[in-house]
Formats: structure tokens, sequence, C-alpha cells
């Protein structure tokens, strides 16, 4: 598998450019295009006109002031794809959270802002729906990470969701220096067969070049997230892949239990998702 296009959501709150420093870093082993994606609300549906058909003086303002700071932020991203070659902007009409789950659909990989996602509540919830429903796999970047996808550790369980994850990540694996597969052992027992055995996978990594270890640990606490993190540092590794599932999507539960603590305590730790 080979990224043609990463895909970065772009918000207001995106003006800082050691993001898009961290995520050139990210990239750079990989030959791909980097599409920054600034979708925002056109300001005159968020207001009411009048019977008439009029707008307001204060109204008329808003819109104004709106559309300069759209604009504000799309000529900063035109400035950011200067100075990196392989980046592009794309600029769409309609709630972020809604356009980039079609949009998604072209892309091999959705990159976000863990920074974001962390302080600020709407942004998380956002991303909530945007996962449950896109069509591509997840990187999330760590805002305490150098920026470094070097040692990757794989949570491994056997599922189709973690196996769509661990595709997602063969383009960073190639280029790792090190990957962990990660094996929580409860009540002394492994699962040891067919595809939930991580010698399965340890010989898929191998036909991918890719050469791996397995590292078991007991299954410490009943908080398998937990565990799952403190295997990962012990393995040194920056960046952990992970899938994630839902037991009702019709109820969207896909960030509860073991995976909404995952979201909430890797601020160290890179994440690939798949769903």
């Amino acid at each position: 598998m080979l990224f043609r296009e990463i895909l970065v959501p772009v918000t207001m709150l995106s003006n800082d450019m050691s993001y898009f420093d961290k995520i050139s870093r990210v990239t750079a082993n990989l030959d791909t295009i980097i599409t920054l994606y600034f979708s925002t609300i056109a300001p005159e549906e968020i207001l009411h006109t009048s019977a008439m058909g009029f707008v307001s003086g204060m109204e008329g303002e808003f819109i104004e002031r709106q559309k300069n700071e759209d604009d504000k932020i799309w000529n900063f991203l035109k400035e950011v794809c200067t100075k990196y070659p392989n980046f592009k902007a794309e600029r769409m009409v309609g709630k972020l959270s809604d356009t980039v789950i079609a949009r998604s659909a072209l892309s091999d990989l959705i990159m976000v802002d863990g920074k974001q996602m962390v302080q600020n509540p709407e942004i998380y919830k956002q991303a909530e729906t945007t996962f449950i429903s896109s069509r591509a796999p997840v990187m999330i970047l760590g805002k305490d990470n150098n920026s470094s996808v070097k040692n990757i550790a794989i949570a491994w369980n056997g599922s189709p969701q973690a196996a769509r994850a661990v595709k997602a990540a063969l383009p960073f694996m190639r280029k790792a220096e090190k990957v962990s597969i990660l094996q929580l052992i409860r009540d002394g027992k492994t699962n040891k067969s067919g595809i939930f055995n991580p010698e399965t996978l340890l010989n898929t990594l191998n036909r991918h070049d890719i050469k791996a270890e397995v590292i078991y640990d007991k299954q410490r606490t009943n908080d398998v997230a937990v565990d799952l993190l403190n295997l990962a540092r012990k393995a040194q590794a920056d960046t952990l892949v992970v899938g994630l599932y839902s037991t009702s999507r019709a109820q969207e539960v896909l960030f509860g239990g073991t995976s909404k603590t995952l979201l909430k305590k890797t601020d160290d730790l890179n994440m690939i998702l798949s769903h």
C-alpha cells in the first residue's frame, strides 16, 4: 500500500506553522500529496434574512468579518503550500465534519492534530463523528510527540479493525527502525488460533519486508487501554496502531471504553486508527 494523498482537515485554529512543520517531518519519507482541506459554512447560511430578503447592518458586518477570517486562513494555507512543494490547499463551502466525510473517500489517510482535539471539546466531538463515518483510516499526531515515526507498536487482537489499521500503517512501517506487536496475556492465556496468533501477523509483515518482534506482557489492570499504553511506552514506541470498533454503529458509540481512554491519554504518541 502506498499513500497517494493524505487529507489534513483544517479549522480556524490551524494557524500555527509548527503544526504543518510537524506534518512535513512525519511524512518526509513518503512520496505523497498532503491536501490541506479547508471547509467553512457560508456566513449567509448562519444568519436569517428578513422577510424582505434584506440583511441587517449588524448581520452584514458579521458576514464581512467572517469572510475576512476565512480568507485570512485560506491565504495562510496558500503560504504554507509555497513552503512545502508536496502540500496543496483545497477549499470547500460547508460544515467541515460533513464535507470531510465525503472527501475522505478519495484519500488514503486522514491526518489530524491531537493538540487541537485535546484543547477544544468541539473539535473532539466533530472528530468523533468524522471517524465513525469516514472512508479512510486516521492518524492523530500526538501533541507532545517530537514528530518521530521510527518506533511503531501494533495493538494486535486479530480483529478486522486491527488488520485494517495495520494495512494503513504499512507505508510508515516500511520506513520505521523498529516494529513491535503488542500482546496482553489475560489469565495466563493468549489466543494462538489463526489470525489471532501474533505469529500470523509477524509472517504477514515479513512478506512486506518488515521485520517485527512480538512483545508479551500481563494484563495488569482492568483497563486494557492503560495496559496497552504502558506496554507501548515500555517498547519506547512513538506511534501506536489500533483498530477501533463499535458494538452499535447505529448509536455511533465508537469512542467508548478502551478507545476513548486511548485517545485521551496518548499525548506523547501518534496514533494510526481504523474501524
